[in-house]
């Protein structure tokens, strides 16, 4: 086979400068489209980490804010009982019955409850998040009156049916029987294995808050109105005894990076030992950067359970059947936004007539809610 390009006297002993640059080029090429495709990879696995984080907390924060405004105003019977509130809370409305109030982000930090007013993220200003308090009874946590209250100093003493966990200085929701009167007072009971059946009614002298009255807790009004409204009966056998719950919903800077705002909510908590009803403050969800509300009041002479507008919290006023005994829904507006950034450049978002800028990725979230409670016809 001679002459046979296998028996070349100048085999191949290597590449050329331009062969090796020209290899380099394409391999860089190669290289290069790998890298973007990662970092493409990257971008829409941080995007879709972001908006899937985004989409979840939205769907907490509408859950737990639904479920308490559905049950606004629940008290175990209805519109039609008569309703007596012994506890003098100084006001508070944390403590001021059953129902739902709602503050504008407009209006100034001092009209907002004690309670969190400090804690606030933004005021007084437009564009500022609002807040609202829901109050009514827990259904989750009932009990059963056993027989007639017993009465030790005046007070009323309540017998239920087996045994219960809830501390003294807890606000305390009974209901008759009959469902023709509902009453809310704070438990001076300390609860332990001899009293865990029972509730007592007492003033309480060194509770706070604590109960202008011991055992008229029949009627209707509160501590404010006159005296005569409260009479002594028994509430007997089979009344209703339920914890009383009022939690506020407002957004303040996160616990964990203040440069973040919040979803919290304030609760009515106990302290047996030092002899108090104070409220504490939970951080639900970090990322939520604004919440808007509007109510449906139902206007009308004669009250159908109907919204005929959508008003502000400042806008209930009290005049032209404008309260909040006649709100019967509520809109919540949620904005929630991305914890890192997102965008390589800032981005404008509009929500509520006000853009912000940022490249934070950032969604709205809607829902109208019944109140279901308070959409009954009185």
């Amino acid at each position: 086979m001679t002459g046979s390009v296998f028996n070349s006297k100048h085999p191949q002993q290597g590449v050329t400068l331009v062969e090796l640059m020209i290899s380099m080029v394409i391999t860089m090429i190669i290289m290069a489209g790998v890298v973007q495709v990662m970092l493409d990879n990257r971008q829409k696995f941080k995007l879709n980490d972001e908006l899937s984080y985004i989409q979840e907390n939205a769907r907490f924060a509408l859950d737990e804010i639904g479920r308490d405004l559905r049950m606004a105003g629940f008290n175990g019977c209805g519109a039609s009982a008569n309703v007596a509130n012994v506890i003098n809370g100084g006001g508070s409305s944390f403590y001021n019955g059953f129902g739902l109030q709602g503050w504008d982000g407009s209006e100034a930090t001092a009209n907002f409850p004690d309670e969190y007013e400090a804690d606030l993220w933004a005021s007084n200003l437009a564009s500022a998040p609002d807040s609202f308090v829901v109050s009514r009874a827990n259904s989750d946590n009932a009990f059963t009156t056993s027989d007639s209250p017993t009465n030790s100093n005046n007070s009323q003493g309540l017998d239920i049916v087996g045994t219960h966990d809830i501390k003294k200085n807890a606000i305390i929701v009974i209901a008759s029987k009959d469902c023709g009167q509902v009453t809310t007072f704070v438990n001076v009971q300390q609860n332990n294995n001899d009293t865990a059946g029972h509730f007592s009614s007492n003033t309480g002298n060194s509770v706070s808050p604590r109960n202008c009255e011991k055992s008229d807790l029949f009627g209707s009004g509160t501590c404010a109105d006159s005296p005569s409204n409260f009479t002594t009966k028994s509430f007997g056998e089979g009344a209703s005894i339920m914890e009383f719950m009022s939690n506020a919903y407002y957004i303040a800077p996160s616990s964990i990076d203040t440069a973040i705002p919040s979803l919290y909510r304030e609760v009515i908590t106990e302290d047996e030992s030092a002899s108090s009803t104070t409220t504490a403050a939970e951080e639900l969800l970090i990322g939520i950067e604004n919440m808007q509300l509007v109510y449906g009041v139902d206007t009308d002479g004669t009250a159908d359970g109907v919204a005929n507008r959508y008003l502000d919290a400042d806008e209930i006023d009290g005049t032209s059947n404008k309260e909040w005994a006649r709100v019967v829904s509520v809109r919540v507006d949620l904005l929630l936004r991305s914890l890192d950034p997102i965008w390589g450049e800032d981005e404008d978002f509009i929500f509520d007539a006000t853009t912000y800028t940022g490249r934070e990725l950032r969604q709205r979230v809607s829902s109208t809610i019944l109140l279901r409670n308070m959409a009954i016809v009185k």
